[in-house]
């Protein structure tokens, strides 16, 4: 009877207890909504980095519900042992995980993801360890190791959005200033078809620049994605490009707004403008009212900035550039 006793106060005491004497209806309303969240995918492609980052931990939390539950549904399977739980648990969130990507896809967001699933395993995990009865039946240090490794993987997992809210923070700090490659996680805000990486070339070492490495496809070149979005109130846009070869090099300049590429990415619905680089360092300036007012019908929405682009068009051969000091003038 006191061996009962003890159990009863633990088992009451325990939160993975607790949480499974909640009523049904308390699970099954947010796993509804997880699921619900999962199948439709990330329908903001303009959002920040940390949202995209925030999003994909919705795997780990969806699976550790939905794995909290099915053991709630199927309790026998927390009184075998280790080896036994672990492969039931997994076996579920890889075919439930399969069939959520599989739908993904129907969808339209794209083929299956195993990064995606590896979140899902690993929210399976998390559901096991943290809010189920199956560690208590292990070893006291089969039990505390289990939920310290899932502990750190969570950790591990959560860094691409500590480096997104990181840079983030940075660019608003550093704000009017737009890049100037002096930041460890600056390359992330950067997308394009050429390859670039900051590098301190040899005719500046002591200053970080974007080296871009132009190919030979339609277009090549880089874009800028990722940075505060309100123009208003300055009274240009500036940029330094370094050419390092003894000819010059037609370059494209392009920036749109959030609309336009909500209506149909057209060509007379952003501001283009092209250069010619002499050999050497280019510093160039553009009026905001010229890029305002380059749209066909229409002005761009200097509160809503959402990419600005450098390209090439059709080169013949392979081109380097170097790109520096990209900024906002009052």
């Amino acid at each position: 009877e006191l061996v009962a006793a003890r159990e009863e106060i633990s088992n009451h005491h325990h939160p993975a207890q607790r949480g499974r004497a909640l009523p049904g209806w308390v699970w099954a309303l947010p796993a509804l909504l997880l699921l619900a969240l999962l199948l439709t995918g990330n329908r903001w492609p303009d959002a920040p980095r940390s949202f995209y980052a925030a999003w994909d931990q919705g795997h780990i939390v969806a699976f550790a519900l939905w794995t909290a539950l099915f053991l709630r549904r199927y309790p026998h399977l927390t009184g075998k042992g280790l080896g036994y739980q672990l492969a039931a648990v997994l076996s579920f969130a890889w075919i439930c995980g399969g069939i959520a990507e599989c739908l993904q896809m129907l969808g339209g967001n794209g083929p299956p993801s195993m990064v995606d699933m590896g979140r899902n395993l690993l929210g399976a995990l998390t559901g096991w360890a943290f809010f189920s009865s199956g560690p208590e039946r292990c070893p006291p240090a089969i039990r505390q190791s289990s939920r310290w490794i899932v502990a750190a993987l969570i950790l591990v997992s959560l860094l691409p959005l500590a480096r997104a809210l990181l840079d983030e923070f940075q660019a608003r700090r550093a704000f009017p200033v737009l890049a100037a490659f002096d930041q460890p996680f600056e390359l992330d805000r950067w997308s394009g078809g050429a390859h670039y990486t900051i590098t301190r070339p040899g005719f500046a070492p002591q200053n970080s620049m974007l080296k871009i490495d132009l190919q030979t496809t339609r277009y090549s070149g880089v874009a800028l994605n990722h940075f505060p979005r309100d123009w208003r109130g300055y009274d240009s846009f500036a940029f330094s490009i370094y050419n390092p070869e003894a000819s010059p090099l037609e370059v494209v300049c392009r920036v749109n707004d959030r609309r336009h590429s909500r209506e149909g990415h057209r060509y007379a619905d952003r501001f283009n403008r092209g250069f010619s680089l002499s050999p050497g360092w280019s510093h160039l300036r553009i009026p905001l009212e010229e890029i305002a007012a380059a749209l066909e019908h229409r002005r761009m929405d200097l509160e809503d900035v959402l990419q600005v682009g450098i390209f090439t068009v059709d080169l013949p051969a392979p081109r380097t550039l170097y790109l520096d000091d990209m900024r906002l003038i009052p």
